[in-house]
């Protein structure tokens, strides 16, 4: 006598969890994707506009900055009357403030 072994259902169930571990490729509905840009609003060592504002007194100077941060984070600067470093918030490209 032969015995009968079913296999279908356990085959079929081993195929469905396959599918379901593999990612399914990012659906774009006709539209390519483009690369991401960095964020970085400013790179270490580069030329910034700083803008301190105390209540209605603004000063403005270009000094250098000593890390890379994104807009919105902060971002280390040099003062360069005394040479101290100082943190600042990127605004944009090239840009920095200080509010007091």
């Amino acid at each position: 006598m032969l015995a009968m072994v079913a296999v279908g259902p356990a085959l079929a169930d081993q195929a469905e969890e396959q599918d379901r571990a593999q990612p399914s490729p990012p659906r774009t509905q006709g539209r390519s994707l483009a690369p991401i840009a960095p964020r970085y609003g400013v790179a270490r060592g580069e030329r910034v506009t700083v803008e301190v504002t105390s209540g209605a007194a603004r000063l403005a100077f270009e000094t250098t900055t000593e890390s890379a941060a994104a807009v919105g984070n902060f971002v280390l600067v040099r003062n360069p009357a005394n040479g101290r470093l100082f943190p600042a918030k990127v605004t944009g490209k090239g840009k920095v403030i200080v509010q007091k």
